[in-house]
């Protein structure tokens, strides 16, 4: 099966996103198909990347260069280009539209010149992400774009119960909607650093051996609450000696959270280790003691699973993607408020064997989003799509 993916965001961008696109692609070649992406070049010359198999279609000059730091996407004002004549020679099975703008235009381009059917996944929970900046108007946006925008797709795919809720808000769900949750490499997250190799790179940090290790990996943008993660652990810091905040990624956000920090007095207890490319990213959960994260701009949350995957417990901000993943006092805590973290996470930090119990519970708690589960879930829907088209 040929499989096109269309993208707003790929790389070098480093997101959700990105994550969830680069293991379909994955999942879905170690199946046996063959899958190219479509997505938006940060130079205004379109072209074709065959080693990657990722068209880039050039940006617009006209718009503002893509922020990688932020969540910008580069942008296109025109839907005729050379490219799209080598995408209809090479005519794909079916198109799978990752993002809601531009690119996803350009599906629908391309299914309608190949007469193909073209599905959707909703990553996003505009909500909240844009709660910060202007919600009842990204509200009222979604409303009316969406359903216009989805109107020639076959399958809205949501990640969570959160997702079709979202889908049906924006008034989406006049066709079929199914839930698929984003799958990922297991084996790359449960990777384990030696034990001269662990204490070089918590070396580097400052971590000493006996330093209970809270983590959070993200972006450092005012969604990801990473301030209100401070927060907490400044207060936890009042009770507790031996701790350390490792927070891992870069943003708008990084150098207002560093004065934070200098306010509370916690330069010694948080560590920036900034950007971190992603194949290198299971290092540093092994680092870590305890996940930790206040977000509550998640759809599916892969950081949720992967912090999971890697066999650390979860303290995290109630929230109803959540409810896929987490086991209350089995594989990690949630809270709501100052109280409720102290108490749990006082329970993970005094108890070690419950740590890691904990921990080993994590683990095996994220097999049903192995690559194998997630290729087979989305080639039994491509297949059930293409075979409708052609009747």
């Amino acid at each position: 099966m040929k499989i096109l993916i269309t993208t707003e965001f790929f790389l070098p961008f480093h997101n959700g996103i990105v994550t969830a696109v680069l293991t379909q692609k994955k999942a879905l070649q170690k199946s046996g198909h063959e899958v190219r992406i479509l997505t938006i070049g940060d130079t205004t010359k379109s072209y074709y990347d065959e080693r990657g198999g990722v068209y880039y279609i050039r940006r617009s000059s006209l718009l503002p260069q893509a922020d990688r730091k932020e969540t910008n996407s580069p942008s296109l004002l025109f839907l005729n280009d050379s490219l799209l004549k080598e995408i209809y020679v090479w005519s794909p099975d079916i198109i799978h539209a990752q993002n809601e703008w531009f690119t996803t235009w350009l599906g629908i381009k391309i299914a309608k010149k190949i007469n193909i059917p073209l599905v959707h996944t909703l990553h996003t929970d505009f909500d909240s992400y844009n709660s910060l900046r202007n919600q009842k108007l990204w509200v009222w946006v979604m409303k009316k774009i969406y359903p216009i925008l989805m109107k020639p797709i076959s399958v809205d795919i949501c990640l969570t119960d959160k997702g079709q809720y979202l889908i049906r808000k924006y008034g989406g769900g006049k066709h079929k909607i199914v839930q698929i949750p984003v799958g990922m490499d297991l084996d790359f997250f449960r990777q384990k650093l030696d034990l001269p190799e662990k204490r070089k790179l918590q070396d580097s940090y400052g971590i000493m051996e006996n330093d209970i290790v809270l983590i959070t990996i993200c972006r450092l943008v005012k969604e990801k609450r990473v301030i209100e993660t401070i927060h907490h652990f400044s207060n936890l810091c009042k009770l507790r000696d031996n701790i350390k905040l490792l927070i891992v990624g870069d943003g708008v956000e990084k150098e207002k959270l560093k004065e934070f920090v200098i306010s509370e007095n916690l330069t010694n207890n948080v560590i920036f280790a900034g950007f971190i490319p992603f194949n290198e990213i299971w290092k540093y959960y092994s680092l870590g003691d305890i996940f930790i994260t206040s977000s509550l701009s998640e759809n599916q949350g892969l950081m949720y699973n992967e912090s999971l995957a890697a066999g650390l417990p979860l303290l995290a901000r109630k929230d109803e993607p959540l409810e896929e993943c987490l086991i209350e006092g089995v594989n990690g805590y949630s809270f709501t408020n100052d109280k409720e973290f102290l108490q749990k996470a006082l329970i993970l930090i005094k108890d070690k064997d419950k740590r890691l119990e904990m921990g080993r519970n994590a683990a095996n708690s994220v097999e049903k989003y192995s690559l194998d589960i997630f290729a087979a879930k989305l080639v039994n829907l491509y297949e059930e799509e293409i075979a409708k088209k052609k009747q």
